[in-house]
């Protein structure tokens, strides 16, 4: 099974690459005049390669489901007998993330709604320059517990990844007697046909009319072929650790020396893209997203600054998640520093050091905030013993 710190370093990529694809995949949401410009002339498909690269960087949320289910096994069976149930473990992941969100929350849509309700139309994305424009306390609440995302329209994993964390859960206990591999992986190739094809049929011709826009429905019965692999793609991570699949591949490659370890993994991250961007799309996913994964595991290890580089990424990649859109279309000020060169590499790293910076900034205020909590708490509840002491009646002697 993969450590923590191999599951933090893809994470870190993985985070790379979502910020890679925001920031590069979508003209019509950069500022107006700040435009990227094609640092090389070769396009793919009808658009420029550094378009196409930021369009397979939305690899990463598969990448991070399947790691969620990955994770979802080994924090349910880190123990021997230490199984948790659905509902316990459902909860305590829940509060975890929103503990995350709101950590943000309270700092960026303040920020959001006294300065940046009414920009101007400053991109060609609608939504983009109106997104603080409801200053309602519906609005507020609505996004405060993330039933919408008006706030910020790249929140919209937050439900998607809870939604699948649960049908996770489910998996684990349907599967929880029974071991074997091929079972298993039939069960959630099945499943994907299911929500990629079967489902989708059903909502587009069986009167589902009246559920349209319910979020449980709309997560199950996915309508379009991009997301069909929402929670399959965790059933996937749970069986690769379930069944130690990536220990089976590393053996595979014991033999084989740095050189070629290095260049073969080289080798299937290209083929990925090549065949995700160009040939298959989202078809394979289930293959192509654990195939990834390994190769960036394999192409890490070895190089000790690349591994500690990475795994410092991956440690702050739930807030670089949750903040890097509000830098690079949200907050027209720091969009236009985002974007100023109009430099696709340097913009990619100018709004990489910025949210990492403020990921930094978060953790420190929030452990100062926790450690003054704390203090307050303990010097009240010994104020209060003090008291209880002095006021109680001396026995007499």
């Amino acid at each position: 099974m993969l450590s923590r710190k191999e599951t933090t370093q893809i994470k870190g990529f993985a985070v790379i690459l979502l910020v890679m694809h925001h920031s590069l995949a979508f003209i019509k949401r950069q500022p107006n005049g700040y435009h990227l410009k094609p640092l090389i002339s070769l396009q793919i498909n009808g658009l420029s390669f550094f378009e196409q690269l930021g369009h397979f960087g939305k690899i990463c949320v598969p990448l991070f489901l399947f790691l969620g289910g990955y994770g979802l096994f080994a924090s349910k069976f880190k123990k021997e007998g230490g199984e948790v149930s659905i509902l316990h473990g459902f909860s305590k992941t829940t509060v975890r993330l929103f503990t995350s969100l709101w950590k943000v929350f309270v700092f960026f849509i303040p920020i959001g709604l006294l300065f940046f309700h009414a920009p101007g139309a400053y991109c060609e994305e609608e939504y983009i320059y109106q997104a603080f424009s409801d200053r309602s306390a519906y609005a507020f609440f609505s996004n405060f517990f993330s039933w919408s995302t008006t706030y910020n329209g790249e929140w919209w994993f937050f439900k998607y990844y809870l939604f699948c964390v649960f049908l996770g859960y489910v998996f684990l206990e349907l599967f929880k007697r029974k071991k074997n591999f091929y079972t298993e992986i039939f069960a959630v190739i099945v499943w994907s046909i299911l929500v990629g094809h079967i489902f989708p049929f059903i909502r587009a011709h069986i009167g589902t009319q009246e559920f349209l826009g319910n979020p449980l429905f709309d997560q199950l019965f996915a309508y379009n072929t991009e997301t069909y692999w929402n929670s399959s793609m965790l059933f996937m991570g749970i069986v690769f650790a379930k069944y130690n699949v990536f220990t089976t591949w590393k053996n595979l490659l014991k033999e084989r020396m740095f050189l070629e370890k290095k260049l073969l993994s080289l080798l299937g991250m290209v083929s990925v893209f090549i065949l995700r961007i160009i040939v298959l799309k989202y078809g394979l996913d289930l293959i192509l997203v654990p195939l990834f994964a390994f190769c960036v595991i394999v192409f890490l290890e070895d190089f000790k600054w690349l591994v500690r580089c990475f795994g410092f990424i991956g440690k702050h990649s739930t807030n670089i998640w949750l903040v890097h859109t509000f830098y690079c279309y949200y907050f027209i000020t720091t969009a236009k520093i985002v974007y100023a060169t109009r430099n696709a590499f340097f913009s990619l790293l100018t709004l990489m050091v910025m949210c990492i910076l403020t990921s930094m900034f978060l953790e420190f205020f929030w452990k100062c905030a926790g450690k003054g909590y704390n203090y307050i708490r303990i010097k009240a509840s010994t104020a209060s013993l003090e008291k209880n002491e002095a006021d109680a009646p001396q026995k007499p002697e």
